[in-house]
């Protein structure tokens, strides 16, 4: 099947199967890695390691961390969904459209709603995963999601660079929040991975036939040319002699 009959799909071929592994990873990971930091010797000292060391390197650039950080705070990203939104749908992809509007609220939602009070301390703290990292992430993989499905053979170099900026973008968010202490290194990463896992799961499922056909209606609906209206319309009827 050729590029155009599949261009509402978002993951075809290699990238849908390289999607079904990562949400698998993703959803195995985020457990595992909350039962290591709270069980694990080991796993706590590489942490601290990790945190320690990232503080003492960039705790100085405080001002520069803060507005790297405030990417992942909820008026950024609800700027940036918006902004995919409208993008999705000047572009004719409702499908990266629909995939930015569900699922980049639904990662950090995930995170603060129902993962934070499932794995919250002994102590009450309610701090893994990182909702930071979570967002930064979701953001950056609906971008990937969009350029792996973009047809465009002759902007490849172009969708791989955007690919790598968002993915430098994502971990540079993640390093500011441990280096302001806001979040240690494991508590990051389980963020990384609810970002990803979610968005992937969102993109996974409108592939599906059914909500595929919903979107091209709702394509189709939006796309539709206007009645052009001519000026005879508004002629009065000439009376029959």
């Amino acid at each position: 099947m050729d590029s155009t009959a599949r261009r509402d799909v978002l993951l075809t071929g290699w990238a849908r199967g390289a999607a079904i592994f990562l949400v698998a990873c993703c959803v195995v990971s985020v457990p595992v890695l909350r039962r290591l930091a709270a069980w694990s010797a080991s796993v706590a000292r590489l942490n601290d390691k990790i945190d320690n060391g990232l503080m003492s390197r960039l705790g100085q650039h405080e001002t520069a961390l803060n507005l790297i950080a405030a990417l992942g705070e909820p008026f950024a990203v609800t700027l940036l969904c918006l902004t995919f939104v409208i993008a999705g749908l000047a572009a004719r992809r409702i499908e990266v459209a629909a995939l930015a509007a569900i699922a980049i609220p639904l990662a950090p939602g995930l995170t603060e709603y129902v993962l934070k009070p499932l794995f919250r301390t002994p102590a009450g703290a309610t701090v893994f995963p990182s909702g930071h990292t979570t967002a930064a992430f979701a953001v950056a993989t609906v971008l990937i999601v969009a350029m792996v499905g973009a047809h465009r053979s002759r902007l490849v170099a172009l969708r791989i660079l955007t690919v790598a900026a968002a993915l430098i973008g994502a971990v540079v968010v993640a390093i500011a929040v441990v280096a302001l202490d806001l979040h240690n290194f494991i508590e990051a990463l389980g963020g990384a991975a609810v970002g990803v896992g979610a968005v992937l799961a969102v993109a996974l499922f409108l592939n599906l036939p059914a909500p595929r056909r919903l979107l091209a209606a709702l394509a189709r609906k939006i796309n539709r040319p206007q009645r052009q209206t001519t000026s005879s319309e508004f002629e009065p009827e000439r009376a029959p002699r």
